[in-house]
């Protein structure tokens, strides 16, 4: 809101300010301050309004009332709490900064916690691949640990297991959830692994699509949908120089 200004005319400005004058700029001063208090409090409690409904949306998804751990699909240990807080905390609000995935979107933070904490809190090897994974990786830049790390790698391993298990077999499972896991395994290698195995990873989650029916199986999903879109730019740009006719091996995973 624009500032407004209050003139006062005086008819000689080297005398003394008349009380009548004095009063009125008195009388401005305080209504530009009671507005600026009120649109203080409205700005509040939009904020407050925002934050209640963003709540309420990840209530809803999550399928809790008052402990949200209670919604987890495994009983957390003391460390893994600690790495859930930091991941919800700090790696979701580090990740909507940086990730070129949100540059076009408003309700960053709130899309995150819905399509993808909401959709990783619902099964357990999600929750190793994408949370507890994701907050080591996180930690592991700034404070290098022999422990987080054998903890992420052990994290890695259970994705990569679960993956496996999900494509393979002769009736492989194709769903948003194992769509899911292998995007957490190819935004895993593309920031902190090899190229060749991201290369590979990036495969696999078009091979997922394609033996689903196409990119069409992801409308709906949100933050999925704008992965596989940033995976298709990767694969055209000059990074990852992935190929273009895609045929699924089970040795991706």
């Amino acid at each position: 809101m624009p500032r407004t200004f209050q003139f006062v005319t005086v008819s000689n400005p080297a005398e003394p300010v008349p009380q009548h004058v004095r009063s009125l700029t008195h009388s401005h001063a305080v209504r530009q301050r009671h507005a600026k208090e009120r649109r203080l409090r409205m700005q509040k409690h939009q904020e407050d309004m925002f934050r209640n409904a963003e709540s309420t949306s990840l209530n809803r998804v999550l399928g809790y009332s008052r402990d949200p751990f209670a919604a987890l699909p495994k009983q957390l240990l003391s460390h893994e709490n600690f790495l859930l807080d930091h991941y919800i905390r700090v790696v979701v609000p580090h990740n909507v900064k940086t990730c070129r995935l949100f540059n076009q979107m408003n309700d960053h933070e709130g899309q995150v916690m819905r399509d993808w904490v909401g959709l990783a809190i619902t099964d357990s090897d999600l929750l190793c691949s994408i949370i507890l994974l994701g907050a080591c990786r996180h930690i592991l830049i700034s404070n290098p640990n022999p422990g987080l790390m054998q903890a992420a790698l052990q994290y890695k391993y259970n994705g990569l297991k679960a993956l496996r298990h999900a494509v393979s077999g002769a009736s492989p499972t194709v769903s948003a959830m194992t769509i899911a896991k292998a995007c957490a395994m190819a935004l895993d290698e593309v920031s902190f692994g090899e190229a060749i195995v991201a290369r590979q990873h990036i495969q696999g989650v078009f091979a997922i699509i394609e033996a689903a029916g196409g990119s069409q199986c992801l409308d709906g999903t949100g933050l999925l949908k704008r992965m596989y879109l940033r995976f298709l730019e990767m694969r055209e740009g000059p990074g990852l120089q992935l190929p273009k006719g895609i045929t699924y091996t089970s040795h991706c995973w």
